[in-house]
């Protein structure tokens, strides 16, 4: 592994640090979720410290962030900030190139995304974008605090939502 060039991406959001490590090509060699807890720093701290027992520090060509937390980061580590609809509208153009509308619910905002294809090249790209303000109330952390209460994963909760017989407007 030594000889590999690696890429960092940190996503710092205001429930949970998403990290990726990514190899010459682009692949995902591993990601990881990680609940801040209110600790934002300190959680990148560990979630660092881990990843650098298996890859070298010397190994990472380049470090982009994003998120709320993400310039923070940057100017901590290096590195670049990248707008975050920027960064899921590219990531949704690489993983999965014929998806057309993304909801997103994030734990400060919500965001829709419209993609379409290039006319000339045909390759996906976005054609326009809405934010929320930022308010906790419908967004990820709101629903997630939500979840918690009820002892469930906020897998389980989307589920039990899908099966209500009467859902809120």
């Amino acid at each position: 592994m030594n000889d590999k060039r690696l890429y960092l991406g940190i996503d710092i959001g205001s429930v949970s640090v998403d990290t990726v490590i990514l190899d010459r090509r682009g692949e995902i060699l591993e990601d990881h979720y990680d609940r801040i807890a209110g600790q934002p720093v300190a959680t990148v701290v560990r979630v660092l410290r881990e990843i650098f027992t298996r890859h070298s520090p010397e190994q990472i060509a380049g470090v982009a962030a994003t998120g709320s937390g993400g310039r923070l980061i940057v100017s901590l580590l290096g590195g670049d900030f990248v707008n975050e609809v920027i960064a899921q509208a590219k990531a949704i153009a690489r993983f999965y190139p014929d998806v057309r509308t993304v909801i997103e619910m994030g734990g400060q905002d919500s965001k829709l995304l419209l993609m379409t294809r290039d006319g000339g090249s045909g390759e996906p790209r976005l054609e326009d974008f809405a934010v929320s303000s930022a308010c906790a109330a419908g967004t990820g952390s709101f629903l997630d605090q939500q979840a918690s209460r009820l002892k469930l994963s906020i897998e389980e909760f989307g589920q039990v939502a899908l099966k209500s017989k009467a859902p809120p407007r």
